[in-house]
């Protein structure tokens, strides 16, 4: 697999994927049913479809695209995927739509990349042209997460330094005011 094709496909992400007014248990089980060939997949402990009703709708939303991802040719029918799916869809990405609106997934292409070596990283799967290091540090300097948190160690470094200033001026000002001042 391609870091293009994957890009390309997921660019081509139908508009109905994309609305909320769409069945998200009916597309996690069309992805089942795609890479398992058979209509019972009961034993993926897919949510029910009232309990996706209660997702928040950006999650629902990230769901489906993924679901669209999930439909590239290359992933359809092959059983290595079916334990790595629920990672991908229900441990993993739950934690990243909060992250992102769903809109991002697709508009933007740093967001739809991440996207797509999220579920490479959940599978274990190295892209054509790719080593493991280099997957690994293109993941992570992808990583919306991971550059929150940067962002947010910065800062708190840079409060501190504006507090360190705020105090040294103070002080100065305090020097300033005390008409016995040192000599």
């Amino acid at each position: 697999m391609s870091i293009y094709d994957l890009l390309d496909h997921l660019k081509k992400c139908p508009i109905e994927f994309q609305k909320q007014e769409v069945s998200t248990h009916a597309l996690v089980g069309d992805v089942y049913r795609k890479i398992t060939g058979d209509y019972t997949f009961k034993e993926f402990n897919i949510p029910k479809a009232i309990d996706f009703k209660n997702y928040p709708v950006d999650y629902r939303i990230a769901i489906q695209i993924s679901c669209w991802l999930l439909s590239y040719h290359k992933i359809k029918g092959d059983q290595n995927f079916l334990n790595k799916i629920n990672t991908f869809l229900f441990d993993e990405l739950s934690i990243l739509f909060k992250y992102v609106k769903s809109p991002k997934w697709i508009e933007d292409d740093d967001r739809s990349e991440e996207l797509i070596r999220l579920f490479l990283n959940c599978c274990n799967i190295i892209l054509e042209g790719e080593n493991m290091a280099e997957a690994a540090d293109r993941f992570e300097s992808l990583s919306t997460i991971k550059r929150l948190g940067v962002l947010e160690k910065s800062k708190a470094a840079y409060d501190r330094m504006m507090e360190i200033r705020r105090k040294l001026a103070a002080e100065k000002a305090r020097e300033a005011a005390n008409p016995y001042g040192r000599e």
